[in-house]
């Protein structure tokens, strides 16, 4: 007797299920899946229920159709848990008419592009998954509604456009995570293990029960078999003969419906087994790339929003800009690039603009560390250190305080900003005219040499300009200095220095004063490291000249305390008087109009004294007591009184020569 297909059937699949999943083992439950889905008995038809086939068409026509497990009324049957599946390798749905219309509704949609095989159970991914939709509106709205609510009307658009809105978030990502891919395919894994734990059960039971039909209907055709066997057909029982029909009809329609729900519980055993190899390939490839490679490797992941106008907006459905603290447009960057558009050669185009208008504008490049929250997640402590770099390239860079207006359809200055302020604050300043030539860079970009000369210009064109070394302390609100800066310095240096305050009209005003401790002013070479003093100058000069010049005393009670003057040579030079005083006119040198006088309460001359005179020498002596050694005249000796121990003269103690200046001319402080 021939085996029954159930039997070939029941040798594949223990083929089948033998052993771990191959490749080739989905394509053989295919295929029984085939020869299962084509055996065309009228029995398994029957056990699966009613069976309306065409072998060209079949057409539902009616004004309205209604599918599912529904009543005359076409009310869904609540007792029943029904389901609606239509397959076919090209599905169609059409609302005709101008006011055509297809609604879909339910708790939960899904739309999955992939090809879910001839009975559902697969989930293949080919070349050609996409999602096409295609409108002259589209609106998608999300919104929060309490549980048991229900959604209002949506605010759709009405001009043409695509319109995303929802009144809790929106994410709009391209993006790849290593962390993340290894946690989905993780959780993937345990999911399709768990499934694959049920399935072989379920298919462990459907195997028994699908081998104990089987056999009771092989059985069942060996007695029919044995029936017909005989001699003497007379004899043949054929009551047992017709009852045996009955058995192996009722068993093959139960052994029908076991059949086909084996061979689905087969077909999804199959496909789980295939995606749980996939994914532990996927996990095992992806361990393969490290954090640090991942992160320098690109994703080619990407977001393009192009239009001829882009806005971003933090508002709300009224229009009101939002102004609560978690209202705001975050960019989180490693690099990003604003550029202008350019011409075909690289030239920036004629009106490209970049326009930031806020009340604070706050640019920084610094990082936090050692940050600290509390159980709230709000920030308690944390460092920030500045670490990159601010580099502004143009050709003409401009920082101001300025106000405008527009007026007389113009935009023109008003004036600088009441309160207005430019602060640099850094540990080092440098302000740059130097030009480069001769630069060169190696290969990794890095500058190894060049040759720098200074050539602009630096002007600072203001009222009052103040350079100031000074420690401050920040007291009740209020700045207060505490002391000159420890080793301070403020150095100018320049082949030509010049520190002018002329008018336009070339006449000096105003004043200069420079007041410390310590001035020294020199023509002097320096060192050329530590810029010490080296020598002096040759050919060097110091020129001070002005119509009243004032050296020491500012005023009767404001004195230097020591002038001194050392050089090879020291020449004085005066047009009319020229006069050294020392103390209220104790002292008196003066040079007036060719007159040369000494005066003071003690006189003295040393050294060799030579008295030259081309008319006459005219000598007053009003002493009490002249002392001379040795005293001689060449000619004659003149005097209206001689006599020992007494001088010619009125007597007194001291010079009579008036001082012609007084402390009190000098300018008072």
């Amino acid at each position: 007797m021939a085996d029954s297909v159930y039997k070939s059937w029941d040798e594949k699949i223990d083929e089948l299920t033998s052993g771990d999943f191959k490749e080739g083992v989905l394509k053989a439950i295919r295929q029984l899946k085939d020869e299962i889905y084509n055996l065309k008995v009228d029995n398994f038809n029957q056990s699966m229920g009613k069976l309306i086939r065409d072998d060209k068409r079949i057409v539902l026509s009616a004004p309205e159709i209604i599918i599912g497990d529904v009543n005359f009324g076409g009310v869904l049957n609540p007792d029943a848990h029904s389901s609606v599946i239509i397959k076919g390798n090209d599905v169609s749905m059409q609302g005709a008419g101008n006011l055509g219309k297809i609604d879909m509704r339910a708790p939960i949609i899904e739309q999955i592009a992939e090809n879910p095989g001839i009975d559902g159970n697969e989930h293949i991914i080919g070349d050609v998954s996409s999602l096409i939709s295609q409108a002259a509106n589209i609106t998608i709205q999300s919104d929060r509604v309490q549980k048991d609510g229900a959604f209002p009307a949506v605010n759709s658009i009405t001009e043409g456009g695509i319109r995303i809105n929802s009144d809790s978030q929106v994410d709009l990502t391209a993006i790849q995570s290593l962390d993340g891919l290894k946690a989905r395919i993780e959780e993937q894994i345990q999911t399709l293990k768990g499934s694959k734990e049920q399935i072989d059960a379920q298919v462990k039971t459907a195997q028994e029960e699908f081998k104990t039909q089987r056999q009771a209907i092989d059985e069942l055709l060996e007695k029919k078999s044995k029936l017909g066997d005989g001699d003497d057909c007379i004899r043949t029982d054929y009551l047992d003969m017709d009852s045996l029909n009955d058995e192996i009809e009722d068993l093959s329609k139960a052994l029908s419906e076991s059949i086909y729900k084996y061979s689905n519980l087969l077909s999804m055993q199959g496909e789980t087994q295939r995606l749980l190899k996939y994914f532990q390939a996927r996990k095992e490839e992806i361990a393969k790339t490290s954090d640090d490679q991942f992160k320098k490797d690109s994703t080619f992941s990407s977001v393009n929003i192009v239009s001829e106008t882009v806005n971003l907006s933090a508002m709300d459905g009224d229009g009101n800009v939002r102004t609560n603290p978690e209202a705001g447009i975050n960019i989180l960057t490693n690099t990003m690039n604003i550029m202008g558009d350019h011409d075909e050669k690289g030239s920036l185009l004629e009106g490209n603009s970049l326009k930031v208008n806020m009340k604070n504008v706050d640019i920084t490049t610094s990082g936090a560390t050692n940050m600290e929250a509390d159980d709230k997640d709000v920030l308690t402590k944390a460092q920030y250190q500045n670490e990159g770099d601010v580099i502004i390239r143009s050709k003409n860079i401009t920082l101001e305080s300025v106000d405008y207006e527009i007026a007389e359809k113009k935009y023109k200055e008003k004036g600088l900003t009441a309160d207005g302020k430019i602060l640099l604050r850094s540990k080092t300043i440098e302000a740059s005219t130097v030009n480069a030539k001769d630069v060169d860079v190696d290969e990794k970009g890095k500058l190894t040499k060049a040759t720098y000369t200074s050539e602009g210009d630096v002007i600072i064109n203001s009222k009052t300009v103040s350079v100031k070394a000074v420690d401050t302390q920040l007291d009740g609100g209020e700045t207060k200095e505490t002391a000159l800066t420890k080793d301070s310095s403020f150095s100018v240096r320049a082949e030509k220095n010049s520190f002018s305050a002329t008018d336009t009209e070339g006449k000096a005003t105003g004043s200069m004063s420079i007041n410390a401790k310590s001035i020294d002013v020199k023509a002097m070479d320096v060192e050329k490291e530590k810029r010490t003093d080296s020598k002096l100058a040759e050919g060097g000069v110091i020129k001070t000249v002005a119509e009243k010049m004032y050296v020491g005393a500012f005023s009767k009670d404001l004195k230097s305390k020591k002038l001194q003057a050392q050089s090879e040579e020291i020449g004085l030079f005066a047009d009319n008087t020229l006069e050294a005083q020392q103390g209220e006119a104790k002292a008196v040198v003066q040079l007036s109009d060719g007159k040369t006088a000494v005066s003071g309460s003690e006189t003295n001359l040393y050294g060799k004294t030579t008295i030259n005179a081309d008319t006459e020498i005219k000598c007053s002596l009003k002493v009490p007591k002249a002392t001379v050694d040795n005293l001689e005249a060449k000619s004659s000796f003149n005097s209206p009184n001689i006599s020992d121990g007494m001088g010619a003269g009125a007597p007194g103690s001291g010079g009579n020569l008036s001082a012609k200046l007084k402390t009190e001319d000098a300018p008072k402080e």
